[in-house]
C-alpha cells in the first residue's frame, strides 16, 4: 500500500490531499470541512489543539490561541498562556493533525511522501523551518512552491483536448508559456507568473513574484463586521459596546457566534445579491448586501490587481501574452476580483469549483513524475528579486483602508494600531554582511512578518 499526502498550510486555513495506491488524489475532509483551520491552542496540561478544536477552546482563554502560526514561521518562540513553545513545534502539530487525517483514509499506513507547498518567496531559512516541522510524519518530505502546484492542476485540467471554447482558456504545452496565478488566501494575496520548462518539477519555473501580507479573507470578515456594527450599535450604544468589549464567557461566546455568522453572510454573497446577518439580544437583524461588501473591499482588491499587472510586468510580459490568469484561495470566490482583473488586464480570470483546494490537489500532480532533465540555468535578473513586495510600512497606515489582525473567537480587535513584534520572543542575532558578489539573500532571512493576531505577553 503507498499512500502519498499533499499538504497546503496556509495563513488561516490548511487543506490535505491524499492518493491512495496511485488512485487519483482525493481531499480529505478535517471536522466535517475540506478545509482545516490552521488554528493552535496550548492548554495548561500541554496538549496542542489544532483546528476547529482550538477555535472551539480559544472561547475559554483567547490568551492561549494562535490563529496564523504561518505568520509567525520567523519567530523563533511563541509565548501561548504561559508557555514559550519554539514556532517548528506549532507547526509541527498543524501538520501532524493533517497528516493522521489522512492516514485515516489509509487505515493508519505509514506516508510514503509528504509533499509541502509554501509562497513562491519563501528562501532557504524558511522552508528549512518548514521540513523541520514536518520531520517524522512520512518516509520522504518534498517541498513544491504554491503558484507552481496551482499552474500545473490547472494546466492539467485545461489539457488542450478537453479545452472548452466557451471558457477562452488555452494551455500551451511547449516550452515558455507562460500563466499568472492570483492566489487570495485567508490572510494575504500573492501573485507569481510562472512559465513552462522542461525539467523542473511539474513543468514550470517562477518568473515573478509579488504579494501583500497585509490582507486577506480575515480581513474583509474584519470590515463586514464593523459595517455589521455601524447598522446596529445606535439602537443600544452600551449593549454594543459589552458585546464587543465584555470579558464574561458568556460575551465571549456571543462574540465566536457573531463572527461565525458574518464570515457565513461574505460567503453568501459570493453567491446572492443580498442576506441578512442574525443578531444577538437586543439588535436587530442586520441587512447586507453584494454592494456593501464591495465598497468595503474595492481597495484592497484593486492593490491586488495591481500587484498581478506588476509581478507580470517583472517577467517582461504584457497580459495578453499570458495563457491565463488563475484565481485560487477562498476569497477568490468574491466575484468583484474577476470583475477587476479583467478590466485592468483585459484578460478573463479562470477560476475552478473549490478554488482553496487547488494548489495541495495540484501539488501532488507535480511530483507524479521525476524531471527528465536538470533544470536549466535561471538568468541572473530573473533572480535578482524573487521576493514578495511588502506593499507598505506596517507602522504607516494606508489611505483607505486600516486593516485590523484577525482576532480568535473569544474577542474582537480594537483601533487600528501599528503593529510591533510580541514580547516574549526571542530573534537570533543578524548574521554577517554577504559579499557584493553573492546573490541576495532569500526571502525568509530577514525580518519576521507583521505579527497578527493576539498580543503576547512575557511569562511570570
Amino acid at each position: 500500500m503507498t499512500l502519498r499526502v499533499a499538504v497546503d498550510f496556509g495563513t488561516s486555513s490548511t487543506c490535505v490531499v491524499a492518493a491512495l495506491n496511485g488512485r487519483p488524489p482525493q481531499v480529505v475532509v478535517v471536522d466535517g470541512q475540506p478545509l482545516m483551520s490552521s488554528a493552535v491552542y496550548a492548554a495548561a496540561d500541554g496538549t496542542l489543539f489544532v483546528g476547529q478544536e482550538a477555535d472551539r477552546q480559544a472561547a475559554m482563554d483567547p490568551s492561549r490561541y494562535e490563529p496564523n502560526p504561518k505568520r509567525r514561521i520567523d519567530e523563533g518562540e511563541l509565548l501561548l498562556g504561559d508557555r514559550v513553545l519554539r514556532v517548528t513545534d506549532v507547526v509541527c502539530a498543524v501538520l501532524d493533525r493533517a497528516v493522521t487525517e489522512a492516514r485515516r483514509l489509509a487505515g493508519n499506513a505509514e506516508v510514503d511522501l509528504l509533499v509541502l507547498t509554501h509562497p513562491a518567496d519563501w528562501g532557504a531559512v524558511r522552508t528549512r523551518l518548514l521540513r523541520q516541522a514536518a520531520g517524522g510524519l512520512a518516509r520522504e518530505v518534498t517541498l513544491v512552491p504554491e503558484p507552481v502546484a496551482a499552474a500545473v492542476f490547472h494546466a492539467a485540467t485545461f489539457a488542450p483536448e478537453e479545452i472548452n471554447s466557451d471558457r477562452t482558456v488555452e494551455i500551451s504545452n511547449r516550452p515558455g508559456a507562460t500563466l499568472a496565478v492570483l492566489d487570495l488566501g485567508g490572510g494575504t494575496v500573492d501573485v507569481s507568473v510562472v512559465s513552462r520548462v522542461p525539467g523542473h518539477r511539474g513543468g514550470f519555473q517562477v518568473l515573478a513574484t509579488r504579494g501583500d501580507p497585509s490582507f486577506g479573507g480575515a480581513d474583509v470578515d474584519q470590515l463586514l463586521l464593523e459595517h455589521v456594527g455601524g447598522l446596529v450599535s445606535s439602537a443600544d450604544p452600551e449593549a454594543w459596546r459589552q458585546l464587543v468589549e465584555g470579558r464574561e464567557l458568556a460575551d465571549r461566546r456571543r462574540r465566536r457566534v457573531l463572527r461565525q455568522d458574518v464570515r457565513g453572510a461574505k460567503e453568501t454573497l459570493s453567491r446572492h445579491a443580498y442576506t441578512d446577518v442574525p443578531m444577538p439580544p437586543p439588535f436587530a437583524d442586520a441587512h447586507v448586501t453584494r454592494e456593501d461588501l464591495e465598497r468595503l473591499v474595492a481597495a484592497p482588491l484593486g492593490r491586488a490587481v495591481e500587484l498581478t499587472c506588476a509581478a507580470i510586468e517583472e517577467a517582461e510580459l504584457r497580459p495578453k501574452q499570458l495563457s491565463a490568469i488563475f484565481l485560487v484561495g477562498g476569497s477568490s470566490r468574491i466575484p468583484m476580483i474577476s470583475r477587476l482583473v479583467h478590466e485592468r488586464t483585459g484578460v478573463v480570470p479562470t477560476t475552478l469549483d473549490q478554488p482553496e483546494t487547488v494548489v495541495a490537489r495540484g501539488a501532488l500532480l507535480a511530483v507524479q513524475k521525476a524531471p527528465s532533465a536538470p533544470p536549466p540555468r535561471v538568468p541572473a535578473r530573473q533572480l535578482a528579486d524573487q521576493r514578495t513586495e511588502v506593499v507598505r510600512n506596517p507602522n504607516v497606515p494606508r489611505p483607505g483602508f486600516s486593516p485590523r489582525p484577525p482576532t480568535p473567537p473569544g474577542g474582537f480587535s480594537g483601533p487600528a494600531v501599528p503593529r510591533q513584534a510580541p514580547h516574549g520572543v526571542r530573534r537570533p542575532p543578524p548574521g554577517p554582511p554577504r559579499p557584493a558578489r553573492h546573490s541576495p539573500a532569500p526571502h525568509g532571512s530577514g525580518p519576521s512578518s507583521p505579527p497578527r493576531g493576539i498580543p503576547r505577553r512575557r511569562p511570570a
